[in-house]
């Protein structure tokens, strides 16, 4: 059973499962958050985080580790965890509403000046 069977995942698209890398990217900017909110942060994670490993932390105090996926059409974070050895954990997804995120940080390239 795979994602492709629940309309709740409509936002986890492989862009090798489209003809061309424009359609993968059309179908990308339709699921764009639609969030409008001053203090949300989906917009600057979009802009700084995709696809990048960040440090995300809750409001409510929980610290998510991982790859930063997607912000899905209904403000979420898609994160990749990854895989821990102590304690065991395995490879995991998990989506968290980006109104619920109280900071974030992400890891400069190495060959960046600040």
């Amino acid at each position: 059973m795979g994602f492709k069977e629940f309309d709740e995942f409509d936002d986890f698209y492989e862009e090798d499962e489209f003809e061309s890398k424009s359609d993968f990217e059309k179908i990308q900017s339709l699921n764009k958050c639609k969030c409008k909110k001053c203090d949300c942060l989906c917009n600057l994670l979009n802009k700084f985080a995709k696809n990048k490993d960040v440090i995300l932390k809750t409001k409510s105090g929980d610290m998510i580790e991982g790859e930063l996926l997607a912000i899905t059409k209904d403000c979420c974070a898609v994160v990749l965890e990854p895989e821990m050895l102590t304690p065991y954990m395995e490879k995991r997804i998990t989506a968290v509403r980006c109104e619920d995120i109280e900071s974030f940080s992400i890891e400069l390239p190495h060959n960046s000046s600040c």
